[in-house]
């Protein structure tokens, strides 16, 4: 049997690798900031935990037996479109072809070096018709992304106290935007989206570095993922001097 914690998820946080990939968002499911639920093996000394998110991921941490990983995915199930963050494809032996599951390859970057004029010099490079601004609740309300950050947090002031998100606007309407979401400790998760109309003019370059020197400032370290064959995405990486940090998976049910 598993059992759902109520609260005091914080504890079952030894479950985990420290550098779990995603781990900004892990953690701020264990921290509370997003809405999550954390299922445990044994409610008073845990030894496997599986925690959701709002959005498709999901962690397993610890050590499960076979039963209580049958018992998971039951879960999961119900979630019917999740991907579990897998540091490795062979990660607790999981029968793919037995739950549905496909593999995706993904790669995490983390900026080590903060190189403010690089950063500077790509935000120079917005056009002058454009404009670049923070994210307040006024400008949240025209965002491409507003539904699904509503929907991740238990209400949107809890990313506004606690991450950081920035937009280029162009003719009243939001053309670019990009966020420092899940922040935990030193670490922040970046995500970024253009109107495919816009893209090609290096505007989500522009929008992520702003939002890097605005968190820099914060002492908090960006990191990133996306799928190794998201080419655009990498280019946007390596753009602003991030490093490739790790390989890991997606086993994804969809």
């Amino acid at each position: 049997m598993l059992y759902r914690l109520k609260d005091d998820f914080k504890r079952v946080s030894h479950l985990y690798h420290p550098r779990t990939p995603n781990s900004p968002m892990l953690y701020a499911i264990l921290d509370g900031q997003f809405k999550g639920q954390v299922w445990v093996d044994n409610p008073e000394s845990p030894t496997a935990c599986l925690a959701l998110s709002s959005t498709p991921y999901c962690f397993i941490g610890g050590n499960p037996s076979h039963k209580v990983l049958e018992m998971m995915f039951k879960i999961l199930k119900a979630k019917r479109h999740y991907s579990i963050i897998a540091p490795t494809k062979s990660f607790l032996n999981i029968n793919f072809k037995a739950n549905d599951l496909i593999c995706e390859d993904r790669l995490q970057f983390r900026l080590l070096n903060f190189q403010e004029e690089l950063l500077t010099s790509w935000i120079a490079k917005l056009p002058s018709d454009f404009t670049l601004r923070a994210i307040d609740e006024e400008i949240f309300e025209k965002c491409m992304w507003k539904n699904s950050i509503t929907d991740y947090y238990e209400n949107k002031e809890i990313l506004f106290e606690n991450g950081y998100g920035a937009c280029i606007v162009h003719k009243e309407r939001v053309v670019s935007e990009a966020y420092a979401g899940f922040v935990r400790e030193n670490g922040a998760e970046m995500f970024s989206i253009t109107r495919e109309s816009y893209r090609g003019q290096n505007l989500s370059t522009i929008v992520s570095s702003f939002v890097i020197k605005n968190i820099h400032a914060k002492s908090l370290q960006p990191i990133l993922s996306c799928d190794t064959e998201n080419i655009a995405a990498i280019k946007v990486a390596t753009k602003m001097g991030f490093v490739e940090d790790c390989t890991y998976c997606f086993f994804t049910h969809k």
